[in-house]
């Protein structure tokens, strides 16, 4: 039980922060170019969504 406990305590003591990061349209060209984000080398961007 000592071992559960103090493994348990370990893991939420690693995680501090959480990522608060929000992209509003990641298909959105100008954003992700805005943001600095590189997309993979092969990228497909829809004209529009439907």
């Amino acid at each position: 039980m000592k071992h559960i406990t103090m493994f348990i305590l370990l893991l939420l003591m690693a995680c501090e922060k959480v990522p608060e990061e929000v992209y509003d349209n990641p298909l959105d060209i100008e954003f992700i170019t805005e943001e600095g984000i590189e997309t993979p080398a092969l990228m497909f961007f829809p004209d529009e969504i439907n």
